[in-house]
Parts: C-alpha cells; sequence; structure tokens
C-alpha cells in the first residue's frame, strides 16, 4: 500500500533534518531506559502509522486548516516573552499584552504537524498516566496529545492556557478527537500550575510551550521536577528561540534529574529515569 501523503511528509521532513551521526549515535546507545524513545523515532523515521492513528492525525490536521481560512478577528492576552528582537517587559509578562489578531494568524504558532506526530508518538510509545501542558494556545499539540491517549485507552492531559479567547478554540480543537482524555485549566501559570500539580499528585509526561523566557522556563522546570514519576518525559518547545532559551534548555539538560537528554533543535528532551543516577547522556540530531 502506497504511503499516504501526511505520512509522506512527515517522514521527509525527519529524514531531510536528522544528521547522519547524531541520529546513529542515538539509535546505538544500550541503557534500557531510552530504548522506549529510540523505538518512537524509529517509527517515525520509517512512517509507522495504523489506519486508526492516521483517522486521528487526518481530524486533527482539518482543523487546523478550518482555523487556518478562517477570517475572524479575535483580541486575545498575550502573557508570553514576546518577539526574541522585542522581548516583553516583566510588567507585561504579568499583565498580559492584549492584541488583535486574525484567527488565521494565530494558528500558524501551532506545533507543525511534523512535531505534532513526535508528541503523539511518544505518548504512543511510553503510555504515561499523568500528563501536562503549558501552553494550550489554539489546541493542536494538546488535540494530538489526547488522541494519543485515547488511542492507548489511558492517561488525562491537563492542558493550561492563559488567553481566554485561546482557551476557547483549544477547548473546540481537543473536543474533536479526545474531549475525555483532557481537562482544560484557564489561567496565567503562576495562578494554576501549582494547584494542578497537586490535583495530578505527578507527572509523567510534560510538554512545556507557553512561555518563552529563560528565567520562566527554567522556573517550570524547578516547580515541575519534584512531581515528576521515577520514569518521565519532559519535552520543551522552541529551545532554539532565543538565546535566553538556549541557555535554558542547557541548565536543564544538565540537571542531575535528567539521565538522557536529545536535542532536536526545536523541541528538546528530557528522559528522567531514577534508576539512571549517572552522569546525563546528551544527543543531537537536529530537524529544524
Amino acid at each position: 500500500m502506497a504511503m499516504p501523503v501526511l505520512v509522506e511528509r512527515i517522514v521527509g521532513a525527519f529524514r531531510r533534518g536528522s544528521n547522519v551521526q547524531g541520529w546513529n549515535s542515538f539509535v546505538g546507545v544500550s541503557n534500557p531506559s531510552s530504548t522506549p524513545l529510540q523505538a518512537a523515532f524509529v517509527k517515525l523515521r520509517e512512517g509507522e502509522i495504523s489506519e486508526a492513528e492516521l483517522r486521528l492525525v487526518e481530524r486533527i490536521e482539518d482543523r487546523r486548516n478550518e482555523l487556518s481560512q478562517s477570517e475572524v478577528v479575535a483580541t486575545y492576552q498575550d502573557f508570553g516573552a514576546g518577539d526574541p528582537d522585542h522581548p516583553h517587559t516583566e510588567q507585561q509578562l504579568i499583565d498580559g499584552v492584549c492584541q488583535e489578531r486574525r484567527v488565521a494568524d494565530l494558528v500558524k504558532a501551532s506545533v507543525p504537524q511534523d512535531w505534532g506526530m513526535i508528541l503523539f508518538r511518544l505518548i504512543r510509545q511510553y503510555k504515561p498516566s499523568r500528563l501536562l501542558e503549558l501552553g494550550s494556545a489554539m489546541g493542536i499539540s494538546g488535540s494530538y496529545q489526547s488522541a494519543a491517549l485515547w488511542l492507548n485507552n489511558l492517561g488525562h492531559l491537563f492542558t493550561l492556557e492563559g488567553c481566554p479567547q485561546m482557551a476557547e478554540h483549544a477547548q473546540g480543537s481537543i473536543s474533536r478527537v479526545a474531549a475525555d482524555r483532557a481537562t482544560l485549566i484557564r489561567g496565567r501559570f503562576q495562578d494554576t500550575l501549582d494547584s494542578v500539580l497537586t490535583e495530578m499528585g505527578g507527572v509523567d509526561f510534560a510538554f512545556i510551550d507557553g512561555h518563552h523566557d529563560e528565567e520562566a522556563t527554567i522556573g517550570y522546570w524547578n516547580q515541575i521536577r519534584p512531581r515528576l514519576s521515577s520514569s518521565s518525559l519532559v519535552i520543551f518547545d522552541d529551545c532554539d528561540w532565543s538565546d535566553g532559551m538556549q541557555r535554558a534548555w542547557r541548565s536543564i539538560s544538565d540537571d542531575d534529574e535528567v539521565s538522557c537528554a536529545v536535542d532536536l533543535g526545536k523541541f528538546g528532551l528530557c528522559l528522567c529515569n531514577a534508576a539512571d543516577k549517572i552522569e546525563p547522556e546528551h544527543f543531537s540530531f537536529s530537524l529544524t
């Protein structure tokens, strides 16, 4: 059977980006705790996808296309770091910045299809029970995660979004695939994260993508770190977004809690395994 066009695009992006030396080093490591990580990326590179998986991915991408064609203009409150060349002030980070943007423009900042598939495949492989996302945005990344949970028949995602208007779009997106596998929490991270972590009881999988600021990113890591389960995976988005985010990634990936760190350029993956209290292994095969 011919490879579906959607999968073909993902495989093409993956193979174009991954450098041979970095890839070979990663798949050749014999650390048992990183075996599921290796298996997930091998499946991505080979384009393995079932019909049930493909149907859900197509539904997510249909939602993305629907939003990208919307002519609606919305006023939304941005609590993020702003632009690398024009970062928000400390007060703006606290109060948020009101902007008028087209829904079609907002969805452009959502996780791209190939990176969404990385989240999807990692969750399918690891089968985590307690998932956390900082930054729901338009709900595309949350849709990929909750779809994987639905297929696993296991786990629940708590996704946090500071902007009320974007949270509404995120809820609409996630409800298309697996509404019962996700809970969307509205409010600034500094107001909601502690209580959510308490409710969760622990974190098996986290996707940090909502506040591209060095100090804030390290701060969120320090909040989440004590709640990590004995074998957990934490993914940081936009590690290459700014000098500050690159410094944050280097600091976190060198943390004693991290047993294996994988730098993909855009994503930074930290595998935290309590049984592997050794010098963390670092791999890099940039996909950007």
